[in-house]
């Protein structure tokens, strides 16, 4: 049985389409679509623990940064992220927002203040399942077909 190939693509007849949407982008159905199933990659505690964490990590890293390894620096260059003097980071927003704190941590690129580990550990166990496991399939009409009319 054959379910995957040019075979299937759409001919032109075809009036929905069904996509996938991960992370934090999964949230929110874009303009026209539906939600056809959704799953939560935490729950309303975890999401909770999340938020009072990523403001304690933000007050903290805005004051004092983060210190790269120099794997971290190579990293940090590959995102177009600004590094100050000593290998510290003071953009929060790439930091929390972008992603780059998980990558960090997950990799082990980070110097971290003992006192701090446990939260940075925390934080990215918790934001990598809430990207990774948030998951939403939509459905919605296909631009010039029938729906739209």
């Amino acid at each position: 049985m054959t379910q995957l190939g040019d075979h299937r693509a759409d001919d032109g007849r075809a009036t929905r389409r069904i996509f996938l949407r991960q992370g934090p982008t999964a949230t929110a159905p874009p303009p026209g679509a539906e939600v056809v199933a959704s799953v939560r990659g935490l729950d309303d505690d975890e999401e909770a623990e999340l938020a009072v964490l990523t403001e304690e990590l933000r007050d903290h890293l805005s004051a004092d940064g983060a210190v790269l390894t120099t794997d971290g620096l190579v990293l940090a260059g590959f995102s177009d992220v600004a590094v100050g003097p000593g290998g510290v980071v003071t953009d929060t927003a790439a930091l929390l927002d972008g992603g780059l704190l998980a990558a960090l941590v997950e990799g082990e690129l980070l110097v971290a203040d003992p006192t701090w580990e446990p939260r940075y550990e925390r934080w990215s166990d918790l934001a990598l399942r809430r990207d990774r496991r948030t998951v939403t399939v939509f459905v919605a009409p296909v631009e010039g077909g029938d729906d739209d009319e």
